[in-house]
């Protein structure tokens, strides 16, 4: 009852903030009257202008349009929402079972529209602005990413969270009011209705000459500028202050008496946790709007936001602290507060929408073409995968593009692509053979770069193919115009993909021979510290040659096992593109003909070809040492806490397909970990012993004529003969 009268009171007093307001611009409008008027009389009564005249005129000029300035925050326009899409009992009857639900359990009013979108969180807005409010008419909106990560148990609680802000009568439209003028006030304080000028210089044409600069871009009209729209701001701010204290105690009732309810349906822990899990996926949807400007510019945009961010929260980690203080504080008091949960979490919350990954698909293209103003026409959408934001180590990759100057590329192998000799060459043809290869970098460099670039974009074709070809499969709409095709059937995919897979051989054999000649580069280097004893090499390079044989048996195993990395990437991504993994148990009950059971098709071609891949990947790789992690094998490194549930059902084949997935993350990791590793230690090598220059003048590269070095602890796998 306390919580009522306390809301109705704050609703009252908030109406004071627009009323004050007004009678302040009441009052600067009279006092603007009566100083033109007094002025006009002095002009009138005294000889001439003078200079204090002229000075009062200006200053009522600046006054009034001040004045009329002031005017803005009443008719600007409040942030455009994103694109939603309306969810109706007849076609989501679980899901709307859900919301009745929480609507009996607050006693609150049942909202008019319920909504998805593509947003992170669940919020109750009223139809109409604040006059809807008034009226009782409310849109509940939730937020797709939020669906896709909770549980059944959280879901109910938030939509319990948000309807309990809106009580029925009078205290509900009390509130509806406080909120609406405190959003009003918190957006034009922030100078959001403030008119964007470009302050800053023109970018003028190349090759012209440089243009002058206008009178208001000069520093000190900016600095002006920018002080005026600070001194606009104060009244606003002023009342901003006072909106608050009006309201503080009426809004941390309402919020205290939600996050009670909160506590007694999850308990304290739960609530926590469920805080912390809204603190994770907003930092994720901070990395997907990332990816979203980077997408803009090359225009390749994953094909769904909801499961992107989905996915970029698992890789958030962790998350021990919330940085906003005032949550960071709910958190600490529910896990105080303790108790026991009285609702279970249950399944995924997902479960609940029917068709939830073709509805988030939906939801991208609306987004994308709605809010974004993008053509899906001009736009490729790609794999979800594709654009994850994984874990990369970038000091590894910096290695590799330092050694080789930046011809090299992470993901492929360069090792084999030399034929063995038959002598053991001399250190003095180790270096010679060090100054053909740079030599032949360079002249190659520029080749190598075009080829590297039109074999990449043949692979992520043949991502973004697979991708559309398993979406063919389960019956899953998608334009194939984006990728130059007229009809989306699975056939018509797997022909163009064996024409990108072609693309990819002729540009594999282009980069093969000029790879070759890193290859050269990188044996030599690493022969020059392998023919001499470990313990003659002082310091970091005595280690290195003694730990070289483990890390490049390592290399050459990894490196042959890189195409099939390419495949598997290709499978997995787009077993990940479906979306199933929310989905897992609704396969042991699929009905024929149902959604699920059409997904069934696309699992039934991919989940053999990524099982193929997963054994070719890891075979024989018990036999050779994990330099990462000495004692334990690579196939034990690669698989170390990933399940495999198995193979037999379609649930199973999925989650041991995501499983996979996690493989193919790690195989990449380790990949470039090795790659990097053997880099360094060529590169120092050539720092120690490759500085003096050859004797003879090399015509062509001769590491080619000359056999693998003998020294017992050299692998021959490095030794320019291939794996």
């Amino acid at each position: 009852m306390m919580t009522r009268i306390r809301v109705m009171v704050g609703g009252l007093l908030v109406l004071l903030v627009p009323m004050l307001y007004l009678a302040f611009l009441g009052w600067t409008a009279w006092m603007l009257v009566t100083t033109t008027m007094q002025t006009f009389e002095r002009w009138a009564l005294e000889p001439g202008w003078g200079g204090k005249n002229i000075g009062i005129c200006a200053g009522l000029m600046l006054g009034g349009a001040t004045w009329i300035w002031f005017f803005k925050p009443f008719w600007m326009k409040g942030e455009k929402p994103i694109s939603k899409l309306e969810m109706h009992p007849g076609a989501q009857p679980e899901w709307m079972e859900t919301v009745l639900i929480a609507v009996e359990q607050t006693k609150a009013p049942k909202p008019v529209e319920v909504c998805l979108d593509s947003g992170c969180g669940v919020r109750l807005e009223p139809l109409g602005g604040v006059i809807g409010g008034l009226r009782g008419r409310h849109r509940l909106t939730v937020g797709a990413s939020w669906v896709g990560v909770c549980s059944e148990g959280q879901l109910t609680t938030e939509l319990m969270a948000s309807l309990g802000l809106s009580p029925a009568g009078v205290s509900g439209r009390c509130y509806w009011l406080m909120e609406g003028v405190m959003r009003w006030l918190n957006r034009a304080a922030s100078g959001e209705h403030q008119a964007k000028v470009d302050l800053g210089p023109n970018k003028g044409y190349k090759g012209l000459a440089k243009r002058k600069k206008s009178w208001w871009q000069r520093p000190a009209v900016m600095k002006l500028a920018k002080g005026y729209e600070w001194l606009t701001r104060r009244p606003i701010w002023m009342m901003l202050i006072l909106g608050r204290v009006m309201t503080r105690p009426a809004l941390s009732e309402i919020e205290l008496a939600c996050d009670k309810a909160g506590v007694k349906m999850l308990g304290g822990e739960g609530f926590a946790a469920l805080l912390l899990t809204k603190e994770r996926l907003r930092l994720a949807s901070l990395a997907v709007k990332g990816k979203l400007e980077e997408g803009m510019n090359t225009d390749r945009m994953p094909d769904n936001v909801v499961l992107q961010t989905i996915k970029e929260m698992a890789l958030v980690g962790e998350v021990s602290e919330i940085e906003d203080k005032e949550t960071e504080k709910r958190r600490v008091w529910a896990l105080k507060k303790g108790g026991e949960a009285m609702l279970n979490e249950g399944g995924a919350a997902s479960a609940l929408v029917r068709r939830f990954q073709e509805i988030c698909r939906q939801l991208t293209q609306t987004h994308y073409q709605q809010d974004l103003g993008l053509s899906l026409n001009l736009i490729r959408l790609v794999a979800v995968g594709e654009g994850t934001q994984r874990k990369v180590d970038e000091v590894a990759l910096a290695d590799i593009q330092r050694y080789f100057e930046g011809l090299a590329h992470p993901l492929r192998p360069m090792c084999g692509l030399v034929e063995e000799g038959h002598s053991t060459p001399t250190e003095e043809e180790m270096r010679e053979q060090l100054v053909v290869s740079r030599r032949m970098m360079a002249e190659r460099g520029e080749q190598a770069r075009i080829v590297q670039k039109e074999w990449t974009m043949a692979w992520q074709r043949c991502r973004d193919l697979e991708m559309a070809h398993a979406f063919a499969l389960a019956g899953m709409p998608m334009d194939p115009r984006q990728y130059g095709l007229r009809t989306h059937e699975a056939a018509v995919y797997r022909e163009e993909i064996d024409r990108q897979m072609i693309t990819m051989e002729h540009s594999d054999d282009s980069l093969r021979a000029i790879e070759a000649d890193m290859e050269r580069r990188l044996a030599a280097a690493l022969g020059l510290m392998m023919s001499r004893p470990a313990g003659s090499c002082a310091g970091e390079l005595g280690e290195m040659a003694a730990m070289l044989p483990m890390w490049g048996m390592a290399y050459g195993a990894l490196s042959a096992r890189v195409p099939v990395l390419w495949e598997m990437r290709n499978l997995v991504f787009a077993l990940e593109s479906l979306g199933l993994d929310g989905q897992v148990d609704g396969f042991k009950h699929a009905e024929a003909g149902s959604e699920l059971e059409a997904q069934g098709k696309a699992l039934e071609y991919l989940v053999p070809k990524i099982r193929h891949c997963m054994g070719r990947l890891l075979a024989d790789l018990e036999q050779v040492e994990a330099p990462m992690k000495p004692g334990m094998s690579l196939a034990q490194w690669l698989t170390e806490g990933v399940r495999f549930p198995g193979w037999e059902t379609q649930a199973e084949s999925v989650a041991s397909g995501h499983a996979a997935m996690a493989v193919s993350d790690r195989c990449e990791e380790a990949y470039q970990t090795v790659f990097a590793w053997i880099c360094r230690a060529a590169e120092a090598a050539e720092g120690a012993w490759g500085s003096r220059q050859a004797t003879v003048a090399c015509e062509r590269p001769i590491l080619g004529q000359f056999g693998a070095c003998e020294v017992e602890s050299m692998p021959r796998n490095l030794a320019m003969a291939g794996v």
